[in-house]
Order: C-alpha cells, then structure tokens, then sequence
C-alpha cells in the first residue's frame, strides 16, 4: 500500500517550530514500518500525486488538493475557518472523504452538524514519534528555568496576560516566532529553533509550560506539544484542556493561569523531589496506547478495507490517571495541594448547584491559605446565595483589601453590591480598578452599564435575618460561572450554567447572548440567532450582545442587519481594532458584487494581464494582484499569469504563498524560463537548494538556456563552498 499525507508545506525543519509536519512526518514513519506498506511519505498539495493508494489530510480541501484515484481521509486537528462551511460546496468537500478522524470528542459535534454520518468518524487523538522524542542529554544552552514553545501568531492578548505573563520574572523563555505584536514579553523570547533541537530543550528545561490557542480550548483538543515533551520526561504545567486532562490526569500540573500559575510554578522550581515525583509518569502513559506507532496498524486495517473502526477509546481508557498519590507534604503532584483546586472545585461545585459543597471547598482553600483573595471572593457569593448577607459582606470586603486589583474578585463584588441596590459602591470599585487597568475593556462595558442605570442611595448592609427579603438573583452568578467556564473550554459546563441562568431569570439577556455564542461555535445558527434575538430585545444597548449579534449575523448571511449592529457597536467602542477590521471586511462584501468570469472569453484575461503591469509599474501591488487574480479565474492554465501573481506575493515579501504560486505555474508549463528562475531563486532563498538543482535541471534536460545552466553552476558552486571549508578544517 502507498500512503501520502498531505499538508500545505513541508520542508520547514530548518525553521520554526511547526507542529503539524512534526506529527505528519511521526505517523508516516510509523506505517512505513508496517508489512504491507510499500511507502508513506508527507507532501505538499504541489507534491502530492495519484500513484497512490490512500491520502490522509491534516487541513481539509479548501486549501489542500484532491486527487483523483486513491481513497482520501481527513484529520480534523486544526482549526476550521468560520467562513469555510458556509461554502456552497462544503458539503461536497467532505462526501470526498472516505472517513474523518477528529483530535478530540467534541470536534465530532461539528462533523454531525455539517451532516457527516456518525459511522465515518473515528477518535484519533495527536501524538509524537517516540524514537524522536525521548529523554536527551541535557543541554546547558537550554537549562532554563521554564520554557515554551510556540508561535506567537495565534496568541489572544487575554492568554498571554493569564499565562505567559505572570511567570516573566521565574526564569521563562519563550522560543518560536511571531511575537512581535506582544512587546511586554519581548525579553523572554530566544527566537525560533529547529524541530531537530526541541527534544533537547524539553529534557533541559526544569518546567515546561504549555498553553493552548483559544481554538484548542474552546473545543477541548490538547495539542502535540503534551506528547512531546511528555515523551521527553519532562515536567508540563499546562492550562486547562478537557480531553488533556482525561488523558493525562496527573501526570501534568494544571492550572488556571494568573497566581495559580505563578504559586504552582514557583513551588515546582523550589522543590526538585516534586518534579522527580511528576518526570516519567507522561512518557508511561503515552507508551501504553497512545504512540503513532499504536494508531498505524488500526489505521493500515481501515485504509486497506475502506471501513471506519475506532481509533482510541473515549471512556474507560486504561491510560487515563485518576489515581491519587501518597506522599508527604503539599505537594502539586498530590493533587488539591494547593488553594486553586480547591477553588477550582468550589467552582465546579457551585455551577452544578451544590452551594454548601462549594461552601466547604472554599473553606478548605482558605485554610490552606487564608490571603487567597479569589477564594474569599468566591466564598462571599456562595454566602449570598445562601442569602447570608452579612458573611457574604464580609467575604467580599475582605477579598478587595487582599487584591484589588484582581478582576474576578472585582466583577463579583460589583456584581453583588449591584443586586443588592449598592449601585454607587459598585461604581466606585470598578473606578478605582480601571484607574490601574485602563486596557480592561470588560470592566470598563460593565462600569458604562452601571453608569446608564438610575442613581440609587447608598445601602447600609442588611442583618442575617432579613435575608429572606432579599432580591438576590442567583441567575447573575450562575452567567458568570458559566463565562469562567467558558474561559476554561469547558463548553458543556458553561452550556449548564447558561442554561440554569435563564431559566431563573428569562429576562436576564447576557446569558442569552452568551447561550447564542456556544450555538454559532458548534455550527447551529438558528439557535444561535434565535438565542441572540432574544438578547437584543431584552437589552439592545449592550455593547457585547451588540458585537456578538453581528458577528453571528454576519456568519448567515444578514449583512444589512449585521452591519447596522457593528455600526451601533463601534460608537461606543471605536477602540476596538478587530470589530473595525470585521466590519470593513462586512462591507466589502456589501458594495462589492461577486466578480463572475463566467461567459468572459479567455483573450479578456490578457487584457487583465495588461493592466496587471500596468498597476505594477505605478506601485500599485494590491490592485496588481487582484488583476493577476482574475486573469487566472477567466483562464487557470496560463503559466505566465501564475508567475506575475507569484512576483506580486514575493515583492510584498509573501514567500510561501509565492513559492506555491510559481509551483502551480510549472504544473501547466515545465518549459517557462522566468517561472524557473524565480522558482529556484525563491527556493535557494527558504534554504531548499536540491529543490532548486532539481528544477534547474530538469529544465535544462529539456530546454538549452545560458542563464538557467549559469544559476545551476552558481548554486553548486554555493553548495560546496560549506563542504570544501569543512574538509580544510579537518586537514
């Protein structure tokens, strides 16, 4: 059997760290090792060819490519752009496949609502190649204190405030690319490191730190990034990911970022027996049933019979960790050593409506550390919930002397003075908060909502025994729980409270809106609308149902409406970047008609092609581009439209996009001199010189040019200038 894996660049070990060729390359040598496998090998979609039997892709075909001939399969591991499935021609896309795998459980909901049959989708979570990611020797250049590995590129601001930041003063050191839009961590970052190197950084390193793209949390797919460093024996504090912690339990240390993050790590670096105690049990867990080399023959049995079969077990997997270690001391390892687990339960408790469980949590966090501000901020809810006004009081007014500065705490207390009718100490402790936080958008949107409700007196607090007269509205907090949730990826959880939410207050309209959220990410709009219709009516002035409405509208089709909402949105937050960029790209959509070459004959692409150079000598590179564009849509076999549209991308120094490019133009004509050159100078440039020895040639092979064999002749001579300085060295 000849197996591809398809992916929509390869070749990228000499440069940052891109996990998804690192997984491709893992599984293709695990199959290649089985009998009845001739090859498998990972191409791009320029690569990849019908002389095979089975191609499994890591995107699906909106941006890889179909050939015909060989069954196809997709891994759903990465992120779906939200306009893809709205393609008239989605649908179509995925009857091509033959079978899905999905990283995690819940990423099988989106295949259903797009209308996958249940029988064509098997688990198969991430994984690594263990004979490449084991224990190295360590080495000094990377025996840092705490590491991540990551591009930057995908990185919410919120994330890295919540899980970079608090640990820049322990020692962290952040290597990959695409950090450039957070300065306030530029003096952690080391820069890009090969693949080759990141077993020896993990083996290193005391910690590792792992945090997930909103995308992977949302959805609850714990990334490569487990496997690996787990594989290297190293010790992963990571933030929460559903899927992760059923597979991992304790083997990994988890957090909810912030102080936790900051009293967890701090504890590890402090206590070497505590990592000892956590190093190895990962790599154990991998090596009983995760490893590509246990998914390959499942996989070889499904390519060769063409029928689905699980991959991995969901529930009752032996690799799971549940157990509880015995030991001494408070260590992480132990489990809810630490005042955030408790909390974290108190949390869980509370949302699932066990107010005096939650109580007992709280109060077990406290007396592990009685300053945990959160925790006193939390515990003074549950009270008032309980309708214990005066502990609740006290509770609360405790947690803002311990940190003021701590938005959780603060967003409970404004929530609770609120209700109450304490409308002006609300007010005056989200002023004081914004005063040290002015970038804080959701305090700021909660201060003008104040600001727009009636003046009300000031309140002395009430006795224990009016607290049955009290109009406390547990519906609030139950919102609020459910957008911690939220926060966290725990969907379901957040679903729970949403729903309790409304159904103990209908009339409280951010839980509809945020109900209308977790129906438009699971792919039912008309829940989703029917959600956030409900919303508007109920508070048409709210700046985040507003936003949350256009967006959703957006994404079915009501641009008209969705506009109006965005317009109405940006008046009150002009500030907002990313609601200007969605709603410029809203009206685009808007003023300008679909362009449709149908009809047009293929001489009308010359004439394109014309005003292309045109555009191009007048320094206009966009307008340029989008003329190539067209040209290519009237007639897509032109070769020399593939190389201007290919010069356009390199000029604005977009080297994949044009190195593609010039690829597909040597599809249609091998012979084009100019797609040639560019071609091997663009490649020789990305450091794939034998690619560009190779296209040189085999142009030549067919076609004599002066200036191609002299680019071949510098290329090697290129080449062997390293050699020949090497063997001096060695004389």
């Amino acid at each position: 059997m000849k197996i591809g894996i398809q992916l929509p660049v390869v070749n990228t070990f000499e440069g940052a760290v891109w996990g998804d060729e690192v997984m491709a390359v893992g599984l293709a040598n695990a199959l290649s090792e089985l009998d009845g496998v001739t090859f498998a090998e990972v191409y791009d979609p320029v690569g990849i060819h019908d002389n095979l039997d089975v191609v499994l892709h890591l995107y699906p075909f909106t941006i890889l490519r179909y050939v015909q001939g060989p069954r196809h399969y997709w891994w759903y591991q990465a992120a779906v752009q939200p306009d893809w499935p709205a393609h008239p021609r989605w649908r179509e896309y995925l009857n091509l496949y033959d079978g899905i795998f999905v990283a995690a459980p819940a990423l099988k909901h989106h295949l259903l609502s797009w209308g996958v049959p249940p029988e064509k989708i098997s688990v198969m979570p991430m994984s690594c190649d263990l004979n490449t990611y084991r224990r190295r020797t360590p080495d000094p250049r990377f025996a840092h204190d705490v590491v991540f590995c990551g591009n930057g590129g995908i990185r919410h601001p919120k994330h890295v405030r919540q899980y970079l930041l608090p640990l820049r003063d322990l020692g962290l050191k952040i290597y990959g690319a695409n950090w450039e839009d957070h300065p306030e961590i530029q003096n952690c970052l080391m820069g890009p490191i090969p693949p080759r190197d990141v077993p020896t950084l993990y083996s290193s390193a005391k910690i590792v730190l792992s945090t997930h793209a909103l995308w992977h949390t949302i959805n609850g797919i714990p990334t490569s990034r487990f496997w690996e460093a787990l594989a290297c024996e190293a010790v992963v504090v990571s933030d929460r990911v559903r899927f992760a912690e059923q597979l991992f339990g304790n083997a990994v240390v988890w957090t909810e970022g912030f102080n936790d993050l900051r009293e967890k790590v701090a504890y590890l670096l402090a206590h070497n027996n505590e990592r000892e105690t956590l190093r190895g049990r990962g790599r154990e867990i991998i090596e009983n049933r995760m490893t590509f080399q246990a998914y390959a023959p499942k996989l070889f049995e499904i390519f060769r019979t063409g029928s689905m079969m699980e991959i991995f077990a969901e529930k009752g997997d032996e690799t799971t960790m549940s157990r509880t270690e015995t030991g001494g001391g408070p260590g992480i390892a132990l489990g809810c050593g630490f005042p955030g687990d408790w909390l974290r339960k108190g949390e869980e408790a509370f949302a699932a409506g066990n107010t005096t469980e939650a109580l007992e949590y709280f109060e077990n966090a406290l007396r592990l550390d009685p300053l945990h501000a959160k925790t006193h901020s939390n515990l003074g809810v549950a009270y008032w919930h309980n309708g214990d006004v005066e502990k609740a009081l006290h509770s609360l007014t405790r947690a803002l002397e311990l940190d003021p500065d701590d938005q959780d705490v603060i967003m409970n207390c404004s929530m609770i003075f609120e209700v109450m009718g304490k409308t002006e100490d609300a007010r005056d402790i989200l002023n004081a908060y914004l005063q040290k936080n002015p970038w804080d958008d959701e305090v700021r949107r909660k201060l003008e909502s104040l600001e727009s409700a009636p003046q009300q007196p000031r309140q002395a607090p009430l006795p224990a025994d009016a607290r049955a007269e009290m109009p406390f509205s547990p519906a609030e907090f139950l919102n609020q729980q459910g957008e911690e949730q939220f926060k966290r990826g725990m969907t379901d959880r957040a679903r729970v409270c949403f729903e309790m939410a409304v159904e103990a207050d209908p009339g409280l309209a951010s839980a509809h809106s945020n109900l209308g959220v977790i129906f438009w990410q699971e792919g039912d709009l008309d829940k989703a609308l029917e959600s956030l219709y409900k919303a508007l009516d109920l508070n048409p002035e709210d700046p985040d149902i507003l936003l949350n409405s256009a967006k959703v509208l957006a994404a079915a089709g009501e641009a008209r409406t969705a506009a109006d909402l965005f317009k109405a949105y940006l008046q009150r937050y002009p500030q907002d970047d990313e609601a200007w960029k969605d709603y410029e790209e809203l009206s685009k959509s808007m003023n300008s008609p679909a362009w449709d070459p149908k009809g047009l004959l293929p001489e009308v692409a010359d004439i394109y092609l014309r005003m292309s150079a045109q555009l191009r000598d007048a320094g206009d590179l966009a307008g340029a581009s989008d003329a190539i564009d067209r040209a290519l849509r009237i007639d897509s076999d032109r070769a020399e439209s593939y190389f201007l549209l290919g010069c356009s991308h390199r000029d604005r120094d977009e080297c994949s996009e044009a190195l593609n490019l010039f690829r597909q133009g040597l599809q249609k004509d091998s012979t084009h001199r100019e797609l040639v050159l560019a071609a091997g100078e663009l490649l020789e440039k990305e450091g794939n010189g034998e690619e560009a020895q190779a296209l040189y040639e085999a142009f030549l092979s067919a076609c004599s040019d002066e200036e191609v064999r002299s680019a071949l002749k510098k290329l090697k001579k290129r080449a062997e200038k390293p050699k020949r300085e090497m063997k001096a060295a060695a004389q």
